[in-house]
Order: C-alpha cells, then structure tokens, then sequence
C-alpha cells in the first residue's frame, strides 16, 4: 500500500538551487564561449565574411544547452547532490528543471538581445 503525501508544500533548499543555479550558468558560459570560438573560426576556415561571433543558429543553441546540462548533471552526480536531493523528495525530473531552466532562460535571452 502506497502513502500518499500530504498537502505540504514541497521542500524548497535556497543553497541548493542557488548553488546549481550558479553553477549551471557558469557552465553555460564557458559553452557558449567555445561554441562562439568554434563557429568564428569555421568561419575564418571556409573563408566567410566575419558576422557576430554572439550570435549562433538554433541548432548549435540547442547544442549548448544539451552540453551544459550534461555537465550539471555530471556535476551534480560527482557531489552526490542529486542522491540526497532524491533522499529528499526531489525527483530527477525536477533536479534536470533546476539545470537547464536558467541555460535555456539564458540562451533565450541572447537569442532576443542579438
């Protein structure tokens, strides 16, 4: 038989999704840094004119956020945060939200800014 929770709120940890919020984005940024290296210098290679080096089509976006979240996970996996945060009630569905909303909410933004 199964014990069906309560209306509580869920358990929310302010360092916790401070910490993997910071470090999300931190990663974003050095993705986003090699990505913007790597496509100003296919750019120079196949001898196109230089354009925004900020700027990247959506498929090289989507790639940025699959690497940087990849590494939230990996991070959050090397610290055992993400078997204590489970111990806790989180489930990985939402320890994956906490990683990749900020990249994405960060992606988005470059999009509409460039």
């Amino acid at each position: 038989m199964t014990e069906r929770r309560s209306g509580r709120l869920p358990l929310i940890l302010p360092h916790f999704t401070w910490r993997t919020i910071t470090r999300s984005l931190g990663v974003w940024v050095f993705v986003r840094g090699a990505a913007s290296a790597a496509m100003g210098a296919a750019e120079q290679a196949v001898g196109l004119a230089p354009g925004n080096p900020l700027r990247l089509n959506p498929v090289a976006a989507l790639l940025v956020i699959a690497v940087a979240g990849a590494a939230g996970w990996v991070a959050a996996r090397k610290r055992h945060e993400d078997t204590f945060l489970l111990c806790l009630g989180y489930s990985r569905a939402r320890q994956l939200a906490m990683i990749l909303t900020p990249v994405a909410l960060a992606e988005l933004a470059m999009a509409v800014a460039l």
